[in-house]
């Protein structure tokens, strides 16, 4: 009985420590920017207000700018593959449903040679040009070898830039090397895998880099599992060849186009995408942080746990199986792989907790075991003195600033001159 009793308060003891530590973390290890206390929304209107005082910036949605400007520049709704699983806009799933129904052909980025509309994370919301088999390339880039394929997320596409500021363009002006873009945004492993497979052993490019974003990648690929894309990786033998049915894909777009305008008159009325978007109020920022509280979060993420920002449950074993198939494609025509690892704008924000970077020791360990060229750009950002404020745009969230895809561009030519 006596034990018993002891033990209780033994239980008791330990949950209160627990508790006044996660509220002296709470308290004391205060992140830059605590977005249960403020929005992501609310923060970028307070830095947009701030910036526009002296600067330009693109204020219309994208969807007003579009809409506004598409006739003067033949602009066409752009198309990438995260189109799938993730478009806010899309509250009836009328895109989800027309990809699942289409079962095959189904494109990565697109439409071919069309004007599309960027993001306005620098305050300009660029123009770009998709080449003749949909990504952000110039035509003439094709009239010679293919020498290296730049693929990844949005961080490859060079979001927010256009065509004439991204990593592959970058290597194209400052070397001999013919470079392609291959980068599609908002997109994890599985693309890249499948991109391989049906763009890189086509173009048997010498240099395969692949650029990994430590803020998003693994998540992405949890998304990704649960679609189509999941054939690439348990079928070797799985290809849409999509180079050899052009016809088929922009017959894909148009029938694409046409539900985008179908969602844009549904929507209309709907403030959330004509107009500026409305912040998103207090009770659910206030739940969030009782629930975060009484789950220990913050100290979970001090003691490196659990990272608040991504508790995704990662399947390791899948994204290593992943990079040895797309080790395993480049090698089959003597190409190399090489894998970049890219620092999230989190990385700067937490100036305390390591924990929201956890996986970076076990993707290090996967990469170096498959015998794959790590190239770890988090180190070359810590020696050029990058931290959120000169690396990301208005210092919040997003993509970075010239200099930082100057530094991933620099690191990359440094490798290919070995």
């Amino acid at each position: 009985m006596i034990y018993f009793k002891n033990f209780g308060l033994i239980l008791v003891y330990l949950i209160l420590i627990l508790y006044s530590l996660e509220f002296l973390t709470l308290i004391f290890l205060k992140k830059e920017y605590n977005f249960n206390q403020l929005s992501f929304d609310e923060l970028r209107k307070i830095k947009v207000d701030e910036y526009s005082k002296d600067n330009f910036f693109e204020k219309r949605t994208r969807i007003e700018n579009f809409l506004e400007d598409k006739d003067d520049f033949d602009l066409k709704p752009v198309f990438r593959y995260s189109n799938f699983y993730f478009n806010k806009f899309d509250k009836d799933n009328k895109i989800k449903n027309f990809i699942q129904n289409k079962k095959k052909l189904i494109p990565f980025r697109g439409p071919f040679n069309s004007n599309v509309l960027g993001s306005n994370e620098d305050g300009i919301r660029e123009i770009m040009f998709n080449d003749m088999f949909g990504f952000k390339n110039e035509n003439y880039i094709y009239q010679n070898q293919i020498d290296l394929m730049v693929i990844g997320d949005s961080f490859a596409e060079g979001v927010p830039f256009g065509n004439d500021f991204h990593v592959a363009k970058l290597i194209n002006n400052k070397t001999d090397f013919n470079a392609l873009n291959y980068g599609v945004s908002a997109t994890g492993p599985l693309l890249s895998l499948a991109i391989i497979r049906e763009y890189g052993e086509y173009f048997n490019p010498k240099d395969i880099f692949y650029l990994f974003y430590e803020g998003n990648d693994l998540t992405d690929m949890m998304h990704e599992k649960d679609t189509f894309l999941i054939n690439y990786l348990e079928d070797d033998n799985f290809k849409q060849n999509l180079i050899e049915n052009t016809q088929q894909l922009n017959d894909f777009f148009q029938e694409y186009e046409k539900i985008f305008y179908e969602i844009i008159n549904t929507n209309k009325k709907n403030s959330s995408i004509v107009n500026n978007k409305e912040v998103k109020k207090n009770s659910k920022k206030f739940i969030g942080k009782i629930k975060d509280f009484f789950e220990l979060n913050n100290l979970k993420e001090l003691l490196l746990v659990e990272s608040v920002y991504n508790r995704t449950e990662i399947d390791y074993d899948m994204f290593k199986n992943i990079l040895f198939k797309m080790q395993t494609h480049t090698t089959s025509w003597g190409g190399n792989l090489h894998f970049v690892y890219l620092p999230s704008w989190i990385r700067y924000n937490n100036k305390i907790s390591l924990a929201n970077f956890r996986h970076q020791k076990k993707i290090k360990k996967i990469v170096l075991e498959l015998n794959i060229n790590y190239i770890d750009l988090v180190e070359q950002f810590k020696q050029n003195r990058m931290d959120n404020i000169n690396s990301f745009h208005l210092g919040l969230y997003g993509h970075y600033k010239k200099k930082g895809y100057e530094l991933v561009a620099s690191e990359i030519i440094n490798q290919i001159k070995k």
